[in-house]
């Protein structure tokens, strides 16, 4: 499958409004599964949306603007 996705000189591009699960998201934002629970924890990013019965991400748009705010 092809990555559409830009992931160069801290570019995110975002697809419509895709949702990203927790590894994917920690792909996006270049960081660790620990270090995301532990921002998470401190309020510093949003907890993750309810996809299913126990699946959760974050959009799209939502990355985007956390990157935005991070300044990368």
């Amino acid at each position: 499958m092809h990555d559409t996705t830009q992931r160069d000189k801290g570019h995110f591009a975002p697809e419509i409004n895709r949702i990203h699960r927790v590894n994917e998201t920690c792909q996006i934002l270049g960081i660790g599964r620990s270090t995301y629970y532990v921002l998470r924890n401190e309020g510093l990013i949003a907890p993750p949306i309810k996809i299913g019965r126990r699946a959760r991400g974050h959009t799209s748009e939502y990355l985007q603007s956390l990157i935005n705010r991070m300044g990368a």
